[in-house]
């Protein structure tokens, strides 16, 4: 896991007080890169935590994502947002899940970027969504309508620029949806 700020303890004065944590889901190396810079481009009421989407040969799949979530346990009893990307998009979604159940009200959002939707067999989450999609793609991103009882929010997001290779245009759109939280 990398954080760019150290959390205070829960419980500790002014813990994340007017914050909101956003736990970033990897499942490159490269998304761990790029979550490291957004750390600086965010702003300052967010705090950044970004983690490895768990791959282990020694453990199943639901195995790895219980997992996961107990790990995680200590930082969604807070308000937090989510995002995912790719691969990693099915294992937000599930610790969405979970923290739905565990810490109710905690969860304020979840943000995919071009990932397929879960299983069909998945219940909604009751978690404002926003999925971002790449152009030409709104068809196969229309699915995850099933996947919220809130807000469903569509956006294409053009290819990045050559000069903006690490999603500007990501880290505008979170800074814009959880500073309106924020308020």
């Amino acid at each position: 896991m990398y954080a760019q700020k150290l959390p205070r303890p829960v419980g500790s004065e002014g813990h994340l007080a007017g914050k909101i944590r956003l736990i970033c889901f990897a499942s490159t190396p490269g998304d761990q890169v790029q979550f490291r810079r957004w750390a600086t481009q965010l702003d300052d009421h967010i705090e950044l935590l970004a983690v490895d989407t768990p791959v282990s040969a020694l453990m199943t799949q639901a195995e790895a994502l219980q997992a996961l979530i107990e790990r995680l346990s200590i930082y969604l009893n807070v308000p937090h947002a989510l995002f995912a990307q790719g691969a990693s998009g099915p294992v937000a979604y599930q610790v969405a899940r979970a923290a739905e159940r565990r810490f109710p009200g905690q969860t304020q959002h979840l943000f995919v970027s071009n990932c397929n939707a879960p299983a069909p067999s998945d219940a909604p989450l009751n978690v404002a969504l926003t999925a971002l999609y790449p152009a030409g793609a709104l068809p196969e991103f229309r699915c995850w309508r099933d996947f919220s009882h809130r807000e469903l929010e569509l956006i294409e997001v053009p290819e990045p620029l050559p000069g903006d290779p690490h999603g500007q245009r990501l880290v505008q759109i979170i800074n814009t949806h959880l500073g309106l939280l924020s308020l």
